[in-house]
Protein backbone atom coordinates (compact mmCIF):
# COMPACT_ATOMS: atom_id res chain seq x y z
CA UNK A 1 0.00 0.00 0.00
CA UNK A 2 1.32 3.43 -0.93
CA UNK A 3 2.19 5.87 1.77
CA UNK A 4 0.93 9.43 1.77
CA UNK A 5 4.45 10.65 0.99
CA UNK A 6 4.75 8.57 -2.20
CA UNK A 7 1.26 9.66 -3.26
CA UNK A 8 2.33 13.29 -2.84
CA UNK A 9 5.50 12.60 -4.82
CA UNK A 10 3.54 11.00 -7.66
CA UNK A 11 0.91 13.77 -7.57
CA UNK A 12 3.59 16.46 -7.88
CA UNK A 13 5.07 14.70 -10.90
CA UNK A 14 1.64 14.29 -12.49
CA UNK A 15 0.60 17.88 -11.80
CA UNK A 16 3.70 19.15 -13.60
CA UNK A 17 3.37 16.67 -16.46
CA UNK A 18 6.79 15.29 -15.59
CA UNK A 19 7.48 11.78 -16.83
CA UNK A 20 9.56 9.23 -15.00
CA UNK A 21 12.15 9.51 -17.77
CA UNK A 22 12.28 13.31 -17.34
CA UNK A 23 12.85 13.07 -13.60
CA UNK A 24 15.39 10.29 -14.12
CA UNK A 25 17.40 12.58 -16.41
CA UNK A 26 17.17 15.49 -13.98
CA UNK A 27 18.26 13.41 -10.99
CA UNK A 28 20.82 11.25 -12.77
CA UNK A 29 18.96 8.10 -11.75
CA UNK A 30 17.35 5.35 -13.81
CA UNK A 31 13.67 5.33 -14.77
CA UNK A 32 13.28 2.19 -12.67
CA UNK A 33 14.55 4.05 -9.61
CA UNK A 34 12.02 6.84 -10.19
CA UNK A 35 9.32 4.18 -10.64
CA UNK A 36 10.26 2.73 -7.24
CA UNK A 37 10.02 6.21 -5.68
CA UNK A 38 6.54 6.67 -7.13
CA UNK A 39 5.37 3.24 -6.00
CA UNK A 40 6.82 3.65 -2.47
CA UNK A 41 9.20 0.75 -2.92
CA UNK A 42 12.10 3.02 -1.97
CA UNK A 43 12.15 6.46 -0.42
CA UNK A 44 13.04 9.33 -2.78
CA UNK A 45 16.11 11.23 -1.61
CA UNK A 46 15.69 14.79 -0.42
CA UNK A 47 17.30 16.18 -3.57
CA UNK A 48 14.52 14.63 -5.68
CA UNK A 49 11.96 16.57 -3.61
CA UNK A 50 14.10 19.70 -4.00
CA UNK A 51 14.18 19.26 -7.78
CA UNK A 52 10.38 18.91 -7.87
CA UNK A 53 9.95 22.01 -5.69
CA UNK A 54 12.31 24.04 -7.88
CA UNK A 55 10.52 22.91 -11.03
CA UNK A 56 7.20 24.01 -9.52
CA UNK A 57 8.67 27.43 -8.75
CA UNK A 58 10.04 27.78 -12.28
CA UNK A 59 6.69 26.74 -13.73
CA UNK A 60 4.88 29.29 -11.58
CA UNK A 61 7.27 32.06 -12.61
CA UNK A 62 6.93 31.08 -16.27
CA UNK A 63 3.14 31.33 -16.02
CA UNK A 64 3.37 34.72 -14.33
CA UNK A 65 5.73 35.97 -17.01
CA UNK A 66 3.46 34.69 -19.78
CA UNK A 67 0.44 36.40 -18.21
CA UNK A 68 2.33 39.68 -17.80
CA UNK A 69 3.53 39.53 -21.40
CA UNK A 70 0.01 38.82 -22.67
CA UNK A 71 -1.34 41.75 -20.65
CA UNK A 72 1.26 44.08 -22.15
CA UNK A 73 0.57 42.83 -25.67
CA UNK A 74 -3.19 43.28 -25.36
CA UNK A 75 -2.63 46.83 -24.10
CA UNK A 76 -0.52 47.64 -27.14
CA UNK A 77 -3.16 46.27 -29.51
CA UNK A 78 -5.89 48.57 -28.19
Amino acid sequence: MSSLRSKRFAAKMDRMGLSQADLARLTGRSRMTVYRWRKDQTKPPEYAWTILANLEKIRGLSLQLAQATCSECSGMLQ
